[in-house]
């Protein structure tokens, strides 16, 4: 009982007068309140609004410092005010408040009536025209018109314009949606070149590998050609008394040649390879040329990378047109290769001819003169088909020669039917190793040349 008495007192130490039951709403509110003698206020006491049903002095929806405070010795009863902005007010229409004054100390020294927020009188009224009688002119009617009508063009106008630009906006994020993904799409496409151009510096270098392999061989076929010329040398000169050994050039010879014609099969590889590189290198400019939109690009890392790719893209133009120079000259020698190939396929078989001669030469007697007394140009003589027909015999009577079958020298098969030069371009279709004469046509070309190479190791 004692405490409930204590709590009144303490409230009544600081009276609110004056609380409307409702103040309007989005307008300040200003309360009134009177200090009693027994009270002494300080610079921390504050006023708070303070929703009905409050438990704690934290539970209050906004507040206001006190005055400052002249000396109230001696006065009986004090007034002062507090004004509340319409900014921190509450907002609904439902809920009843009420003023609390807190001292310093956190304690409660008077409450007031309790209040709610309303719409004004003004503003609750929906048309004021219903009340109000408003005496106009004519022109001053038709004035309105005209400028309602206007305003509502203006507004149909503003409202048109803002379609267009929301379905311009929505353009433009398409289109950079758009070019995001074709900036994407083109940084894949530029990886992939970078990749490609690595690939075929290396097989700039695998080239020049090849180059070499090539002089190589160009060296291989010139010893071939020499020493098949020095073998005819050494044919001629000794006659039929070395037919064993012409056998056995014969067969180093036809080796050479072999080897020989896999030496143009190899040029004629790494022409088609340059070709298909050549082919290579001009897609690969064409690709690089749609990339040029992205040298606006503010990324300077990607200019640089474009800028050294373009230089590599130079650089490899100027090693192809040295390459297709390099390519011209090897075809010349090709071609002079190859007419010296056909000049060492005949001599073969001039060889094959006096080889043939000589075993199917009668022996020596009274009657028939000697080989050896022969000339050396008799026997490089070749056998013609006259000859063939009309070979004399140990009688010295003609018989006819039986028509003979060419066998490949390579698959052993016959061919009753066809020249020689038709076996020989036969023979040329088979793929011989030019090292161990094996015959390789079951073979693919990269196992072939990886046959070939194995015997260099």
């Amino acid at each position: 009982m004692e405490g409930s008495t204590e709590a009144a007192a303490t409230f009544s130490q600081v009276g609110f007068h004056a609380v409307p039951p409702s103040y309007p709403l989005s307008t300040p509110v200003t309360c009134s309140y009177t200090l009693t003698n027994a009270f002494q206020p300080n610079p921390r006491d504050w006023v708070g609004i303070f929703k009905v049903g409050w438990v704690t002095i934290k539970d209050y929806h906004t507040f206001v410092w006190v005055e400052p405070y002249l000396d109230v010795a001696g006065q009986t009863l004090v007034t002062r005010q507090a004004v509340f902005k319409e900014y921190y007010l509450p907002k609904d229409e439902i809920d009843f408040y009420q003023f609390c004054y807190i001292d310093s100390t956190g304690q409660v020294r008077g409450a007031s009536a309790p209040f709610c927020f309303r719409q004004s009188v003004e503003q609750s009224v929906s048309n004021p025209d219903d009340d109000l009688l408003i005496v106009t002119t004519q022109e001053q009617l038709e004035e309105s018109k005209r400028e309602k009508t206007g305003l509502q063009r203006e507004l149909s106008q503003i409202k048109e314009e803002n379609g267009s630009l929301k379905k311009a906006l929505e353009k433009e994020q398409q289109e950079v949606a758009s070019l995001q993904g074709q900036n994407e799409q083109k940084e894949k496409e530029r990886t992939e070149l970078v990749k490609e151009l690595e690939q075929m510096k290396a097989q700039h270098e695998n080239l020049k590998q090849q180059l070499g392999e090539m002089d190589h061989f160009k060296e291989l076929s010139t010893q071939s050609t020499n020493r098949i010329e020095m073998q005819e040398r050494n044919a001629a000169e000794q006659g039929d008394g070395a037919s064993t050994q012409d056998e056995v050039d014969l067969q180093n010879s036809e080796k050479d040649r072999e080897r020989l014609s896999a030496d143009l099969q190899r040029l004629q590889i790494l022409a088609q390879n340059m070709d298909d590189i050549k082919k290579e290198n001009q897609e690969l400019l064409k690709r690089l040329s749609l990339q040029e939109t992205l040298q606006n690009c503010p990324d300077e890392d990607l200019r640089i990378k474009l800028r050294e790719a373009q230089e590599a893209i130079a650089e490899k133009d100027s090693v192809m047109k040295e390459k297709e120079r390099v390519i011209a000259l090897m075809s010349q020698e090709k071609e002079e290769l190859a007419r010296e190939n056909q000049t060492l396929t005949s001599e073969v078989e001039n060889l094959h001819d006096v080889i043939a001669d000589l075993h199917a030469a009668p022996p020596a007697d009274s009657s028939h003169v000697k080989p050896d007394t022969a000339s050396p140009t008799q026997r490089q003589e070749p056998e013609t088909p006259r000859h063939a027909d009309n070979r004399c015999d140990s009688t010295g009577g003609f018989v006819e020669q039986e028509e003979e079958s060419l066998v490949c020298r390579h698959c052993q098969e016959r061919f009753p039917l066809i020249t020689k030069q038709e076996l020989m371009e036969h023979e040329q279709c088979h793929r011989i190793c030019p090292f161990c004469t094996i015959l390789c046509d079951d073979m693919e070309q990269s196992a072939f040349e990886d046959h070939v190479y194995g015997h260099e190791l």
